[in-house]
Formats: C-alpha cells, sequence, structure tokens
C-alpha cells in the first residue's frame, strides 16, 4: 500500500515539475536565446549527474564488458534525438504559448504507440480513441478560424514526434542493458553541445 502511495505521489510531483517547466521555459525567452537556456539547463543536468554515476558504478558492475559499449552507444543516438526535441520545443514555445507548448508535448504520449505499428507492435483501440481525442485537443486548442497553425506550434509537433523517437531509443537500449545512468551522462552532455 505504501510503495503504490509513495509512486504515485512521485508521479503527481513528476507531472508538476514537468507542467511548471514550460512556464519557465516560456519566460527564459525573455532573457536568453532557445539554444543557450536549452545548453544551460542541460549542463547543469549532466553536471548533476556525474556524481549520481560515480557512485552508482563504483556500488553496480554494470559500466563494463558489452553493457559499457551500449551505454556509451545508446547515449550517442539519444543525446542526438534529445538535443533535436528540445531544440525544437524551445524554438516553438518562444513562439507560442506555454499551454499550447505544454498540450502539443505531450502528444508524445499517444505518437510512441502510433510508432510501434510501424515497429511491429499493435496498439489496443484505447490508444486509437485516445489519439482521435488528443488530435481533437491539438485542433481545438491551435487551429485559428483561418485554419492556420502557427510555426511556433509546428516547432513543438516536431518535437514531440522527436520526444516520441527517444523513448523508442531509450526502450530499444534498456532491453540490451545499458547503464541508464551513464546513457543520462552521455545524453546530457551531447544534449548541450
Amino acid at each position: 500500500m505504501f510503495k503504490r502511495f509513495r509512486g504515485s505521489i512521485m508521479l503527481l510531483l513528476a507531472a508538476v515539475i514537468w507542467g511548471t517547466a514550460f512556464v519557465a521555459q516560456s519566460k527564459g525567452m525573455d532573457y536568453v536565446e532557445p539554444f543557450t537556456y536549452n545548453s544551460v539547463r542541460t549542463l547543469i543536468g549532466g553536471i548533476a549527474l556525474i556524481p549520481v554515476n560515480a557512485v552508482l558504478s563504483k556500488s553496480s558492475s554494470q559500466n563494463s564488458g558489452p553493457n559499457g559499449k551500449v551505454s556509451v552507444i545508446g547515449g550517442i543516438c539519444c543525446g542526438i534525438i534529445l538535443f533535436a526535441a528540445s531544440s525544437f520545443q524551445q524554438l516553438g514555445i518562444s513562439l507560442t504559448t506555454a499551454g499550447k507548448a505544454g498540450f502539443i508535448t505531450a502528444l508524445y504520449v499517444i505518437i510512441v504507440p502510433i510508432t510501434g505499428l510501424f515497429l511491429g507492435k499493435r496498439p489496443h483501440i484505447k490508444i486509437w480513441v485516445c489519439a482521435a481525442v488528443a488530435v481533437a485537443g491539438f485542433y481545438l486548442l491551435c487551429v485559428k478560424s483561418s485554419f492556420i497553425v502557427s510555426n511556433g506550434d509546428v516547432y513543438v509537433l516536431i518535437s514531440a514526434f522527436f520526444y516520441a523517437f527517444h523513448i523508442i531509443a531509450i526502450d530499444y537500449f534498456n532491453a540490451r542493458k545499458a547503464d541508464c545512468i551513464l546513457m543520462s551522462c552521455i545524453q546530457f552532455s551531447l544534449r548541450e553541445s
């Protein structure tokens, strides 16, 4: 019971942090350019993960052998995808509202299983219903009376696809026993460069 409650609290905390980050990102655009903002925030994230990686690598032998190689390759691949995702998102946030950016980015939740179709995975019927509702929400939120979607909305939608590819890539490398912390350090390093 306690584990479920703790898990629910952690998910709620993650949602609050994720949701409020769009407002911070939008306000950050008042002071710096999108790529500068991304560089600074991912540099901080990468530096914060270095001691975590050091502590966990001492208590575990996951970094040796093929897992280390898979982790490095995974970190590089995921870092490139994450760089594209966050760059398009930050550029889009500078041209649209934080609320719209949050909703559009969240479309990756639907894009992942639909992309899975091309990888031979069949989504449940609930996914198709959710996809239809998400597309309707995107339409109501973003499309103006002239049926034009703003450039910022398009950039954020592109970022949602890259975030979906990022999730699929992480799943791929995790299935090959990659060290998640090492992979995160590498991808954050690539994302900020």
